[in-house]
C-alpha cells in the first residue's frame, strides 16, 4: 500500500524569486485490522471494523533555495499514520 505525497506550500510571495516548496515521494508502509459483524435478526446485520495504517517517516521540504546549501533549506519531519473506525448497518434481501 502507498501514498503519494504532494504538498504545495505557499509560504512566500511572488516577489520571492528562486525559491521552492513541497515534496513529492512515494510512502509504503502496512494497514492492520479487525472487525465484526453480528446478525441481529435475519435480514439486519451489526459491523464494526478497525484499521491502523502507518506509512513511516517522510520528510516534507518546506522551502530551499536552488543553490543546495544546507542552510537555505526548511525540513518538516512526519509520522504517516491512519486509523479508521467504520461501523455499519446491513440488510441482507436472501436472509442468513
Amino acid at each position: 500500500m502507498s501514498t503519494e505525497l504532494d504538498s504545495n506550500l505557499n509560504l512566500f510571495s511572488a516577489d520571492v524569486a528562486n525559491v521552492s516548496s513541497g515534496d513529492d515521494g512515494t510512502e509504503f508502509g502496512w494497514v492492520l485490522g479487525a472487525g465484526a459483524e453480528y446478525a441481529i435478526t435475519e435480514h439486519l446485520s451489526v459491523k464494526a471494523e478497525y484499521l491502523h495504517g502507518w506509512y513511516g517517516d517522510a520528510d516534507l521540504d518546506i522551502f530551499k533555495a536552488p543553490d543546495g546549501l544546507e542552510t537555505a533549506k526548511y525540513v518538516l519531519k512526519q509520522n504517516l499514520q491512519t486509523n479508521v473506525v467504520r461501523v455499519g448497518l446491513a440488510y441482507h434481501f436472501g436472509g442468513f
